[in-house]
């Protein structure tokens, strides 16, 4: 087994994780990610980190790809930036893809809550703004805007 660290400058957090899992170089904005986990065979096994500034994630990896629940913690402090949120909550991954329900809050406060089914958003969702339906991803219907109190 051996256990890594990284800091790296990457563009976007999902873009930078997919691009070490192929090997690609990472450019962009400067932002900071650390990952820690063991690999078996090459592959990513065991409980598995990624930090950053705006989230911590922790959860399972297998054969190299994220399985069950993963927990969002906030952030490294020291990473962040003046406008960006901290974030809490949880994502459910089956062979690496979403899938399952996903929630985000900063501050306690509900940001997006809703069911992945294969990757791709089904259902009810709460978004920043609003809410309403998802089929294959797509919106569907009339969505509810969020009113300055918090309510619909």
């Amino acid at each position: 087994m051996l256990w890594i660290a990284l800091i790296i400058r990457l563009c976007s957090w999902a873009e930078a994780i997919k691009k070490l899992e192929i090997g690609q170089v990472i450019t962009g904005v400067v932002r900071r990610m650390a990952s820690f986990g063991a690999f078996v065979d090459d592959k990513a096994e065991g409980p598995w980190t990624y930090e950053s500034g705006d989230e911590t994630t922790k959860g399972m990896m297998q054969r190299g790809q994220r399985t069950g629940r993963w927990e969002v913690s906030p952030g490294v402090a020291e990473w962040r930036e003046a406008d960006m949120h901290s974030f809490t909550g949880y994502e459910h991954f089956v062979k690496d893809r979403l899938n399952g329900l996903s929630e985000r809050r900063v501050d306690g406060v509900v940001q997006w809550q809703g069911n992945y089914v294969n990757g791709k958003k089904q259902g009810q969702w709460v978004e920043p703004g609003g809410g309403g339906l998802y089929v294959d991803d797509v919106k569907q219907g009339a969505w509810k805007k969020a009113t300055p109190d918090g309510g619909w």
